[in-house]
């Protein structure tokens, strides 16, 4: 299966990774002077790698922000491979944990709305990866992006596509027209589930995998995120494959009456596409009501929601995607350094002010910064004391 992008809270404690366990204890040192560890559950001996000097991480964080190829990067650098890789990736776990510790303190606890959304990446060496994002649709917030990109020996659910059959924005009006445009197309699908977005290989060490067992571990990934929160609402995509991973990724609070899944559609005509409130569309008979942007359906109960919802725009994935098509390293070629910059591009989305306006972390009172170079020192600051403070 594929090596997903965790999403876990680290305490940035020594974890056993033979079973991520935190039951360690020390034992002695390397001859390079790096901290031994051993596992009091499954006796593995590990090494802890000393982080790099910060001054190291900014000179590569220029180097992100500038957008250049690795192969660029090391040269200016004067940098071997393995020690470009080595930053990379260290850059990643500190602004990771940076994140996801700002998250267990400032996303609400009371309430939280989530907004997923799937999109098709382009990279140069010819991959088209698919993802599927989900945000606090509040703020924007990105908390989760999952890739179809599998880990070198899978074998099972790889991805043969060769048409697309991705629902189009129909501009139809009535607005029910347009949707059952959408219907009819999952209907031509050769299942529901079977989404396709077109002709694509992996890498030779690394192949894609199918969207619907992605998409299915994905909302599971998701959940802690919302472990702990009284109550969820989900936004979706109109899409059947996205739509039943969604469900049981949430079934046993939908059992508790603590979440609603609903989809949404941005109709491109806005208010111009007004329909019959409540009218059942398509195979499965949803219920659709009209909004400004669109329309919703709810689908885990089935009743008229107030509106607004709790979102600050219908198109906040959309916006992060754009943001991944410009500044995304499109030439890397390689699993793991793919997975790096998607971590730091995530981060700088969240934390960095942009032109013309505040990123989404300033609408969840978190920490907002005008530089990279300034959200990393902040990061490594993180960093440095809470190990400090596990010794």
């Amino acid at each position: 299966m594929t090596q997903f992008i965790p999403v876990q809270l680290p305490t940035w404690r020594n974890r056993c990774p033979n079973c991520q366990k935190l039951n360690i204890q020390r034992s002695g040192k390397t001859a390079s002077g790096n901290q031994r560890f051993r596992c009091r559950d499954c006796a593995k001996v590990f090494t802890q790698p000393k982080p790099p000097d910060y001054a190291e991480l900014a000179l590569l964080m220029q180097e992100i922000v500038a957008r250049r190829p690795a192969t660029a990067a090391i040269e200016r650098l004067n940098l071997s491979p393995k020690r470009y890789y080595q930053l990379l990736h260290w850059c990643a776990i500190i602004l990771t944990g940076y994140s996801r510790l700002l998250e267990s303190l400032c996303l609400p606890t009371n309430f939280l709305a989530l907004q997923s959304e799937s999109y098709v990446l382009n990279l140069q060496s010819g991959l088209r990866v698919w993802l599927i994002t989900s945000a606090e649709s509040v703020s924007g917030y990105q908390l989760l992006t999952t890739h179809n990109i599998g880990a070198k020996g899978t074998s099972r659910g790889i991805y043969q596509g060769d048409v697309d059959n991705r629902l189009d924005t129909f501009a139809e009006r009535p607005l029910t027209d347009a949707l059952k445009k959408r219907y009819q197309q999952l209907m031509n699908r050769y299942h529901f589930e079977d989404l396709q977005y077109g002709a694509s290989k992996g890498w030779p060490d690394a192949p894609l995998i199918q969207p619907a067992p992605i998409a299915y571990a994905h909302f599971q990934l998701l959940r802690l995120t919302y472990s702990n929160k009284e109550h969820i609402h989900h936004y979706l995509e109109q899409d059947s494959c996205i739509r039943s991973a969604a469900i049981m990724g949430v079934v046993d609070e939908i059992a508790q009456q603590q979440a609603e899944i609903f989809y949404l559609f941005a109709h491109p005509d806005r208010q111009t596409a007004f329909l019959a409130d409540g009218r059942p569309v398509g195979w499965w008979k949803d219920r659709w009501f009209s909004t400004p942007f669109g329309g919703y359906c709810p689908i885990t109960e089935r009743v008229q929601y107030s509106y607004p919802f709790q979102m600050r725009d219908i198109h906040t994935n959309q916006h992060y995607f754009d943001y991944l098509s410009v500044n995304l390293n499109s030439k890397v070629k390689r699993l793991a350094p793919l997975n790096d910059h998607l971590q730091i591009q995530r981060c700088r989305y969240n934390f960095i002010h942009r032109a013309t306006e505040a990123p989404p972390a300033h609408y969840l009172n978190m920490p907002t910064f005008k530089t990279s170079e300034a959200l990393l020192h902040a990061a490594y600051n993180a960093y440095v004391d809470a190990k400090q403070a596990h010794k």
